[in-house]
């Protein structure tokens, strides 16, 4: 980790507080559209259950395997294919596909605003656009 433990914990006043809930955050909800698509109980995680790097990190491992397998074996007739979500603000329904594109868009703003905690802790980052990672698969 490019930042210290203390600034990992640092509660600030912008997006949902600190670096740690952010992170927790975002892999929460994560993991919760996948469990809604897949009509699974909803998983309910804050900052206290993940409390630290490390757990974050080898928790979001698991998160992230799971969605791989999940893809993995997606249609595009699956990609339409609606499910419903249950929300505190109500049920809503919504095809596999949207539910993507929302997952893809949320995680991008949180990790935005993580890459700039992290700079502003003076932490270092990497490139972060979806063509650097393409293209570094071609070159493997």
């Amino acid at each position: 980790m490019t930042v210290s433990t203390e600034d990992f914990e640092r509660t600030i006043d912008y997006g949902i507080g600190s670096l740690h809930n952010h992170a927790v955050h975002t892999m929460w909800a994560e993991a919760l559209w996948l469990s809604r698509i897949q009509e699974e109980p909803a998983v309910r995680w804050t900052a206290s259950d993940y409390p630290t790097v490390e757990s974050v990190v080898e928790n979001w491992k698991i998160v992230e395997s799971n969605w791989r397998a999940f893809v993995g074996d997606l249609t595009d007739d699956d990609l339409q294919k609606v499910f419903t979500a249950n929300a505190l603000s109500g049920t809503y329904h919504h095809k596999i596909g949207e539910a993507l594109i929302h997952v893809v868009n949320h995680s991008t703003d949180h990790r935005a605003q993580m890459l700039r905690l992290i700079g502003d802790y003076g932490g270092q980052t990497f490139e972060q656009d979806i063509i650097f990672y393409l293209r570094e698969k071609q070159s493997l």
